[in-house]
């Protein structure tokens, strides 16, 4: 099913962005006629794609795409049903069909979030760099990849040191980063730059 217009249906929207999840997430409310409304006659899954597109009094547009995550309400009232249905961006589907098996070797935290990111359909605004780390994909999704650099890589201010014949660091001082969607693409920086305001 495509360019299916609801807005004739169309009751509210939440657009979620959270700099704690590297994905956006959000529901939407309809309501339909109950028996042969529009849910019904086209047989929605609750998993298609779905994109919309709104403009305030300014001229400002926000606009998303992405895909349909699951109903997760359903309510009958005055002869009409009412359906809430939650939303994810396009990211969560590419990173379910992926598995990373490159390995890095001495490569900065934001050239293996780069990488990570274009996997999963977009381009990353990366601020912090980092200390360069070594990982092995082995069959790992992209945002399973992006976690680790996020809770193992260490900012420019500290120091790592790989340990001979071993896939281990050990790394002391500043540790953490941050990843997360915004609707005009992903951000990178450091947990200090973010505590002190310099990025969200």
């Amino acid at each position: 099913m495509a360019d299916q217009d609801v807005v004739g249906l169309f009751l509210s929207i939440s657009i979620y962005e959270s700099i704690y999840s590297p994905i956006i997430t959000g529901n939407i409310v309809i309501q339909d006629s109950e028996g042969a409304g529009f849910i019904d006659e086209n047989r929605i899954e609750f998993i298609e794609p779905i994109e919309f597109s709104f403009k305030n009094a300014n001229g400002d547009t926000l606009e998303f795409k992405g895909v349909m995550n699951g109903l997760r309400n359903e309510m009958l009232k005055d002869s009409l049903r009412h359906y809430t249905i939650d939303f994810t961006s396009e990211a969560v589907r590419k990173n379910e069909q992926i598995r990373v098996v490159k390995a890095f070797k001495d490569t900065k935290p934001s050239d293996i979030i780069s990488e990570m990111a274009q996997l999963i359909g977009g381009e990353v605004d990366a601020k912090g760099d980092g200390v360069p780390m070594t990982y092995i994909g082995s069959r790992k999704r992209p945002i399973d990849v992006i976690k680790y650099v996020l809770t193992h890589g260490v900012t420019e201010k500290s120091q790592a040191s790989e340990q001979q014949g071993t896939k281990e660091e050990e790394a002391s001082g500043t540790t953490g980063f941050m990843f997360w969607e915004t609707l005009d693409g992903f951000r990178f920086d450091t947990v200090d730059n973010v505590n002190d305001g310099e990025v969200g």
